[in-house]
């Protein structure tokens, strides 16, 4: 991905305009603009919350975009939103709340964390809560220890859409704010190009997770 970027911005000779690591946080960003824009990827295996004896509050994994769900190991627990609470919670204190098992959870108390309608007791520290999220790549695209041994991250995309990303790091690299750099032109053709396998992106993960498009009256209008 890095020669096919280097060859798009013709950076052919020993001298790059730009260094390295700045083209790999380029191509990061476009595997990560890649997976907001297009839903990649749905995990409910490798994040999970352990819960400890006072804790309601647990912060959200830095790679997840957005947590689907949360489950217990049995069962889907509820969610809510800050706006499901009644008035006279408006003073709600995590570190007081009732103390007994979760049963549900909220997203909007606090940015980036998972807030829990309740207290964990003794008899819950431990208990393991699995998260499905919707997230980017397990590993940054730059990240070149990914395991404490060195290893770098490889692309987590299907390699179909490796181009896609690389388009939005051209884009990105020729938006330069330099006078020797920056082509808003070309760039433009860029990004649309990386649309365009944003667009494919989309109806393949649609096809692949077996999503239907449905009409129908919102649940909360039937009696």
């Amino acid at each position: 991905m890095l020669a096919n970027l280097r060859e798009i911005l013709d950076e052919s000779m020993a001298q790059h305009a730009w260094e390295e690591s700045t083209l790999l946080s380029y191509l990061a960003e476009g595997q990560d603009k890649f997976c907001e824009d297009t839903g990649f990827f749905v995990d409910i295996t490798n994040y999970s919350i352990t819960l400890s004896d006072g804790v309601a509050v647990y912060a959200i994994p830095d790679r997840a975009i957005q947590v689907l769900e949360v489950f217990d190991g049995t069962r889907k627990l509820g969610k809510f939103q800050e706006e499901d609470r009644p008035a006279s919670s408006t003073t709600w204190n995590p570190s007081t709340s009732t103390a007994a098992t979760p049963t549900a959870w909220q997203a909007d108390r606090a940015s980036g964390y998972i807030t829990f309608n309740n207290t964990p007791t003794a008899a819950d520290v431990g208990k393991v809560f699995q998260l499905q999220v919707w997230r980017y790549s397990q590993f940054a695209l730059d990240d070149d220890d990914i395991d404490g041994a060195l290893t770098p991250a490889s692309p987590e995309i299907p390699q179909r859409f490796h181009r896609g990303a690389v388009n939005y790091a051209a884009y990105a690299a020729l938006m330069h704010h330099d006078e020797e750099q920056q082509d808003p032109v070309k760039a433009s053709e860029h990004l649309t190009i990386y649309e365009r396998y944003a667009t494919e992106g989309k109806r393949f993960f649609r096809r692949n997770h077996g999503i239907r498009a449905r009409v129908g009256v919102n649940a909360a209008y039937v009696v």
